[in-house]
C-alpha cells in the first residue's frame, strides 16, 4: 500500500487572500462603471440646460405680461428725476397685458392701455396691404426698442380728454422733454396725428 501523502494546509493569510479573490467585486464607488457614471452626469447636464431654456423663455414671454415693469430684473431702466417712468417692455402677447407694446402708438404701461399722442402708426390687428403690415410690424418694434433705452415721462395734454373712445388714458411720451413719437416719424414709420389718417396702403 502506497502512502498517502498530507499536504500541509495553506496559511491563514493564504487562505484569506484566496477567499477574496473569490468574492465577486462590489461597483465602484458612486455605483457602476466610470461610462455609466458619465452618462448619469450627462443626463443631468442635458436637465440643468432644459430647465435653464425653459426659464429663459418663460422669462421672455412673462415680461411681456404681468411681470415687465418689476424693477428687481436687470435689464429695466431706473427712472431719474428728469422722468420718473420706466419699465422693460416687451411686444404683447397673449392675455396679459401690463407693460408691452401694441403698436407704434399703443401700449399697455402698469396696467393701463394708453395711447401714445401726436402720432398716427400703421396698423397691425387689421392692416389695410402688405405693406401696412409690414411697417406696422417695425413700428411696433421700434417704439419697444425707444421705450427700453431709458426712463421717459407721461403726460396729459390739456387740449385732449383724459380718455377717448376706447378708453384708452391719452398721453404724451418725453425723454428729456423730446416727444419720442419724433423718432417714429424720422424713421418713416409713423405720421403727425391727423383726424382723417395717413394712407398707409397709397
Amino acid at each position: 500500500m502506497s502512502n498517502i501523502l498530507k499536504f500541509r494546509r495553506d496559511p491563514k493569510w493564504m487562505r484569506e487572500l484566496k477567499r477574496k479573490a473569490r468574492a465577486p467585486k462590489p461597483p465602484p464607488r458612486g455605483g457602476g462603471t466610470f461610462w455609466k457614471r458619465a452618462l448619469r452626469a450627462i443626463g443631468r447636464w442635458r436637465l440643468a440646460i432644459l430647465i435653464a431654456i425653459m426659464l429663459i423663455v418663460g422669462a421672455d414671454s412673462y415680461r411681456g405680461g404681468a411681470a415687465a415693469h418689476w424693477n428687481i430684473l436687470p435689464w429695466t431702466p431706473e427712472p431719474t428725476a428728469t422722468d420718473a417712468e420706466a419699465a422693460w417692455f416687451q411686444i404683447c402677447k397673449g392675455a396679459i397685458r401690463y407693460t408691452c407694446v401694441i403698436d407704434g402708438d399703443t401700449i399697455w404701461y402698469r396696467g393701463e392701455k394708453i395711447r401714445v399722442l401726436g402720432i398716427d402708426a400703421p396698423e397691425v390687428s387689421s392692416p389695410g396691404c402688405p405693406r401696412e403690415e409690414e411697417l406696422g410690424e417695425r413700428a411696433t418694434y421700434a417704439l419697444r426698442d425707444i421705450l427700453n433705452e431709458g426712463p421717459f415721462t407721461l403726460s396729459r395734454d390739456g387740449f385732449e380728454p383724459n380718455r377717448d373712445i376706447y378708453d384708452r388714458l391719452l398721453r404724451r411720451v418725453t425723454r428729456e422733454g423730446e416727444p419720442i413719437a419724433e423718432r417714429l416719424i424720422w424713421q418713416g414709420l409713423a405720421v403727425r396725428y391727423r383726424a382723417a389718417g395717413p394712407g398707409w396702403c397709397d
